[in-house]
């Protein structure tokens, strides 16, 4: 271990560290704010502008398609320009992009601006794990990771609990402005007191001498020691973001299984999340039940997410992640094959939930597995290319559904074997 890990692995963590974290953590909740302000509005947006449903859901796929498109494309510029230029670019495209929407014309503008929003937050979600991994303190690296990611979920409640209040005030719009405002303010946030990750620095290209002064530098502003040499630096280190060495021989096989350990994730949750509902209504129960059972689900997946990140502090990360993804692959499959009460089956979707959180501890598993040179290009290209899941796994079951699967049968499908190899995937990555 190098004097400059030692010197930010130091409990207590100064203010200055912790400040670094809770940015990154807010910014987490704004993205999640912003992600699901278009599924509070489009109600309102639909009854002002008589939009169709197709028109809808593609102002909904817009969102998710510029989120991968910016994991993937976008987020690996963080190990060539920098962390917080990246971070501190996205949140100022994410915030106009916001202020813009609350004041366009027609559908297809609202589609290019959800697009363009979801680019940044494509950028931010896998930048700040980046900087939470560098920054936090080994003892409890794994628990800041994890809660800084579940600051997405707790922004996706937040507009939630808040959006009928806006759009009472202030129309649909309302929660865009919201969204913007806020994101805004943690742009100044960060640009005040967010540091550039001590790693980037040490494998840049300027003299030893500049390094040297430029971490002792942030050290100071995270009122730690600072240092009298640079770590080494192997010649690997100066080359960045680059996607090929993601797939080293030493590397190939833990990225393989990372990326597809993150779409069989999203691909598992974005179909349980769109269909609960319809299954429910097809079994009988009315549309506003259906939308109550997914409210369990959902609020599951914010405690289940919180309660992962302190202790994953505690015991160790990839049993639990493992776990939990085998036992809601189990839940799922006893929710749609056992005849609960509807009781018991909002009990059952809260629990799913609870274990479905288990995805924010791939941020810590995934970050842990790549060196700092191409650690943004890792989490990027990894969460990237699980968010196709997302957008993959409602066009083939649309095409199932349609082709004559009963909803039981797309379910046990499409849903439980994925989860199941997931569990192996993220067995298999935590041995490294």
């Amino acid at each position: 271990m190098s004097v400059l890990e030692q010197r930010l692995d130091e409990m207590p963590a100064p203010r200055g560290q912790v400040l670094i974290l809770v940015i990154c953590l807010l910014l987490n909740l704004a993205d999640g704010f912003d992600v699901m302000a278009m599924s509070y509005a489009a109600p309102a947006l639909a009854a002002d502008w008589s939009v169709a449903p197709e028109q809808l859901g593609a102002v909904f796929s817009a969102a998710l398609v510029g989120m991968a498109v910016g994991s993937i494309f976008l987020g690996p510029l963080a190990d060539v320009f920098g962390r917080r230029t990246m971070v501190l670019i996205a949140a100022g495209f994410v915030s106009v992009s916001m202020f813009a929407t609350a004041a366009c014309e027609s559908v297809w503008q609202l589609v290019a601006l959800r697009f363009l929003a979801g680019l940044g937050i494509g950028v931010i979600v896998p930048t700040s794990a980046t900087l939470a991994t560098e920054y936090a303190p080994a003892r409890i690296r794994n628990a800041a990771v994890v809660l800084v990611s579940a600051g997405f979920s707790v922004g996706a409640v937040a507009a939630g609990l808040m959006a009928e209040e806006l759009i009472s005030a202030l129309g649909w719009e309302g929660l865009f402005m919201t969204g913007g405002a806020i994101t805004a303010l943690l742009f100044l946030l960060a640009l005040f007191y967010l540091q550039e990750s001590v790693y980037y620095v040490v494998g840049g290209k300027c003299g030893e001498a500049a390094k040297l002064a430029r971490i002792n530098g942030i050290l100071a502003a995270l009122q730690r020691e600072p240092i009298d040499n640079l770590p080494p630096v192997v010649a690997a280190e100066q080359s960045r973001g680059n996607v090929l060495q993601l797939f080293a021989p030493e590397l190939r096989y833990a990225t393989i299984q990372i990326w597809l350990l993150w779409f069989a994730y999203f691909w598992a949750s974005y179909l349980v999340v769109n269909w609960v509902p319809t299954l429910l209504v097809y079994d009988g129960y009315t549309q506003a039940q259906g939308i109550d059972a997914l409210t369990y689900f959902t609020t599951g997946a914010l405690i289940g997410a919180i309660l992962l990140g302190f202790l994953s502090a505690r015991f160790l990360l990839t049993p639990m992640i493992a776990g939990m993804l085998l036992v809601s692959g189990v839940l799922v499959a006893l929710w749609v094959l056992v005849d609960f009460s509807f009781f018991l089956q909002k009990m059952v979707l809260g629990v799913v939930g609870f274990m479905f959180s288990a995805s924010y501890g791939l941020f810590p598993l995934a970050a842990a597995v790549y060196a700092p040179r191409v650690r943004a290009t890792g989490i990027g290209w990894g969460s990237g290319f699980g968010r196709t899941g997302a957008i993959v796994s409602p066009l083939i079951t649309g095409f199932v559904v349609a082709a004559g699967w009963a909803l039981d049968e797309m379910m046990l499908t499409l849903v439980v074997p994925p989860l199941l190899i997931a569990t192996l995937f993220v067995y298999n990555v935590g041995r490294r």
